[in-house]
């Protein structure tokens, strides 16, 4: 994984958590298939819903990322966006996406957080992945787009995993919003 950022500690990649949140949506860019004979890599944002999702893969948008991109990712209650400064911009809305206003989790406790990993899954370095070299995180925006300098509330909390954060061509900046 290049990017991944859901709201189970244990979102691992490509849907799920292994049984610790019902609320499991997750977010990823990038990543790796491999077959008998060859390694697919791909360079395409892949929104997966939540356990209770009819389907586990909800939107994928295509070749969102190449050599030297910024991408702009903003993550609410029930709501994603994104935009890589190149063209390629949109947003999703369902009741199967992130989690971030108390609702109830069949599986664990109530959860208000988001996490986010770079170059690796959430859960591990069980799938290790490459390309970030920056990551801007602001926790809630004005509606011009800067940084609060004040901490949120409580219902939203970020928590990161940072991976191999080094020599990477992708640069994020992810806006969690409070709704609160």
């Amino acid at each position: 994984m290049t990017v991944d950022i859901g709201d189970s500690r244990t979102n691992n990649g490509f849907n799920g958590d292994s049984g610790t949140q019902s609320n499991d949506a997750e977010i990823q860019i990038g990543g790796s298939t491999q077959y008998s004979d060859h390694v697919a890599i791909f360079d395409d944002l892949r929104i997966f819903g939540n356990d209770s999702s009819p389907t586990s893969e909800l939107v994928i948008s295509p070749d969102i990322v190449t050599s030297g991109s910024e991408i702009n990712i903003t993550v609410m209650d029930k709501y994603l966006a994104w935009d890589n400064n190149e063209g390629i911009s949109d947003h999703f809305s369902s009741p199967y996406l992130h989690a971030l206003n108390g609702q109830a989790d069949s599986e664990g406790p109530i959860n208000y957080d988001i996490f986010a990993s770079f170059n690796r899954v959430i859960s591990s370095n069980s799938r290790i992945g490459a390309g970030v070299g920056e990551v801007t995180i602001c926790l809630r925006t004005t509606d011009e787009g800067r940084c609060f300098a004040s901490v949120p509330t409580s219902s939203t909390i970020l928590l990161m995993t940072l991976g191999l954060v080094g020599l990477g061509s992708l640069r994020i900046k992810l806006a969690v919003l409070n709704l609160v």
